[in-house]
């Protein structure tokens, strides 16, 4: 299997899966790579597809269906390579990246690729909003917390993302106007999440990437969305649930 890919959507690639794990088994067919793995702890779960229009030059191996990499391998790989593009071929148990004058192989792992069950989750809340907002609001909770709770009340008040100590709090809110809403809950929803997972999600999403899909209910996952390169990213995190 070759393929001829753009350096800068590889690292992308490389970046956001490696916010939640070590090596990531891909599924490849004539349509393109597909991902879904979940975290060692089952607490992040990720699916990303990045179709063949995706790649400057695509060859699918019928006999090369499944492979699984080491990204710290692809990062270190990436970091050589010189040049827009980056030859990527996945053979003999090798996984080898060419350009014009730097070539680096390593070996694939040998792991069968097991894909998580994705839970069907019905949440009312869906909103687009501007990525650095999330971006911020994660950074700034960390200087008080390891958690942080992201709730809905009314349309009009956009998000609220709270976060405190016993002492400290922070409160940042998405304004209504920069969120665009697409399904509103019929009643609040509110939700907390761990911060060290949330931000390993979202702060490697690429700068291209200027606004993603949130969905939100009461006291479940979340679900981030979003789109760089042509390659659509997903993204379910289980909540944090507060002991009575």
């Amino acid at each position: 299997m070759k393929v001829i890919i753009n350096s800068n959507v590889l690292k992308d690639v490389v970046n956001v899966l490696s916010g939640i794990v070590d090596e990531v088994g891909i599924t490849a067919g004539d349509s393109g790579w597909s991902v879904c793995t979940a975290d060692p702890a089952h607490v992040s779960l990720v699916s990303m597809n990045i179709p063949k229009e995706s790649f400057v030059f695509y060859e699918f191996d019928e006999y090369l269906k499944e492979f699984t990499l080491d990204l710290d391998e692809l990062r270190t790989g990436l970091g050589m390579m010189d040049g827009d593009d980056v030859a990527v071929t996945i053979e003999n148990g090798k996984c080898t990246m060419k350009t014009d004058t730097v070539k680096y192989s390593h070996n694939t792992i040998h792991n069968a690729v097991t894909q998580p069950k994705v839970p069907s989750l019905q949440l009312p809340l869906v909103v687009d909003i501007p990525t650095n907002r999330l971006q911020k609001a994660t950074r700034f909770s960390t200087k008080v917390s390891d958690h942080l709770r992201i709730t809905f009340a009314r349309q009009q008040d956009g998000l609220s993302i709270l976060s405190g100590n016993d002492t400290s709090d922070v409160d940042v809110n998405i304004p209504a106007s920069e969120c665009e809403f697409i399904g509103l809950p019929g009643e609040p929803v509110s939700s907390m999440f761990p911060l060290d997972y949330l931000m390993n999600i979202v702060k490697p999403i690429p700068a291209s990437c200027d606004k993603i899909t949130l969905r939100l209910g009461h006291n479940y996952p979340c679900e981030l969305r979003y789109s760089f390169g042509g390659i659509d990213t997903s993204f379910l995190l289980a909540p944090r649930i507060e002991n009575d």
